[in-house]
């Protein structure tokens, strides 16, 4: 089982010290940075993206400024603010700006270890004195909650009313991260990765998920569609841009006429999961779609949904493969069978191979040596905003400019 990868940003070495010892003390978790200040802990996070970052309320450049960053270049981190003074403002401070957890310094070893794990599978918890007051006053200064209600009541918690809350405030945001040629290591197509804003917070397909549930599908995948669509022309002139979507938001008229005037060769559909408990999936819409250019992709996995009887129905251009499935040849070269039947099957049915998930320098040379051109993942690049003018991808080793080799 994978270790829960923590970072630790306080500006009080003995802080600092004292957290790195406690989380030594747990074998399932593993530090991968310490920081003194905001900066320093907005940095390390996008470049080590922690599973969890344990933030210093008060620590210089402001835990708040820190943790909404993190938020935003790094959205799978879960933020657990971590302070000597257990005040509601300072609680309210954090949760406002992404916090979903807050422990006091004087708490526990055992306390602040239960903090980082309840924090890292997406709990929310507070130190007991920190929380007298503070979902009242959260109902008080929730943006729009008056307006909204009528009454001043409490703010929704059904994932319902938030939902319909996210589509009518179109309160989502975008990260790209860059699918990359091996090769040359120019950028090909750049995904979009949508975010919510949402209280609580919680991972994009959390709220895909409750919206598929609730009749919503339709309606959230366009909101966040709409964003990414808006973005093509900033991308370099030859890349494509990826927007992941449910086979019945593809087959609506409502998608058709959303991308009505797009440079649709210039649009990659990735299919999402939502679409593989149907037995009769509605094909005839994406052969509409590939006539006008658009290309199709789904995402093979080995315990994933997507069986090959669909995806072979579905014909796809791209096939997507956790880099899981390759993972094991770095450890034992001989292990290549499960890695070698999707290749093959990909050529059979004349599909590309796009790897996702590579982290290592290592992994890309074994791509390589199977013949895998393109890959995503956080050693390439990781999620961020699209650089304009030629610049690069923030800290990662491709260009914006599709004619230039990174070096």
């Amino acid at each position: 089982m994978d270790r829960i990868r923590v970072l630790i940003a306080d500006d009080e070495q003995a802080v600092r010290e004292s957290l790195a010892s406690v989380i030594g003390s747990d074998p399932s978790l593993e530090i991968v940075g310490t920081a003194q200040d905001a900066q320093g802990a907005i940095d390390l996070a996008a470049w080590r993206l922690p599973d969890v970052a344990l933030l210093d309320v008060r620590m210089p450049g402001g835990g708040p400024r820190a943790a909404a960053e993190i938020a935003r270049l790094s959205p799978s981190t879960r933020v657990l603010a971590l302070s000597a003074v257990e005040d509601r403002e300072s609680v309210l401070a954090m949760i406002g700006a992404g916090a979903l957890s807050y422990v006091g310094k004087t708490a526990s070893n055992e306390e602040i270890l239960g903090a980082i794990h309840g924090t890292a599978e997406g709990g929310t918890q507070l130190s007991p004195r920190a929380v007298n007051g503070v979902f009242e006053a959260i109902a008080d200064t929730a943006e729009g909650d008056e307006s909204s209600t009528g009454n001043g009541s409490s703010p929704r918690r059904d994932p319902r009313e938030e939902i319909e809350r996210i589509i009518e405030r179109r309160a989502v945001e975008l990260a790209y991260q860059p699918v990359a040629d091996l090769e040359t290591l120019r950028v090909v197509a750049v995904e979009a990765q949508p975010r919510f804003r949402t209280r609580p917070m919680r991972p994009p397909e959390t709220w895909f998920t409750e919206a598929a549930k609730h009749g919503s599908l339709l309606d959230l995948e366009l909101v966040a569609l709409t964003e990414a669509l808006g973005q093509v022309e900033m991308l370099p002139s030859d890349a494509s841009l990826a927007v992941t979507i449910s086979l019945e938001t593809a087959a609506s008229d409502r998608f058709r006429g959303l991308i009505r005037g797009a440079v649709l060769h210039r649009i990659v559909l990735e299919l999402n999961e939502h679409s593989a408990d149907h037995d009769e999936l509605p094909t005839d819409a994406l052969d509409e779609l590939r006539a006008g250019g658009v290309r199709v992709a789904v995402r093979h996995a080995r315990s994933g949904p997507w069986s090959l009887r669909r995806i072979v129905r579905l014909a796809p251009d791209l096939i997507k493969v956790d880099m899981s499935t390759f993972r094991e040849m770095v450890a034992d070269p001989t292990g290549q069978e499960p890695a070698s039947s999707v290749i093959g099957f990909a050529l059979d049915i004349a599909a590309t191979v796009v790897a996702d998930g590579v982290e290592t320098e290592q992994e890309v040379e074994t791509l390589r040596g199977l013949g895998i051109d393109l890959a995503q993942g956080n050693y390439l690049a990781r999620p961020g905003q699209i650089p304009s003018g030629g610049g690069t991808w923030g800290r990662t080793r491709l260009s914006a400019d599709p004619t230039a080799i990174a070096t």
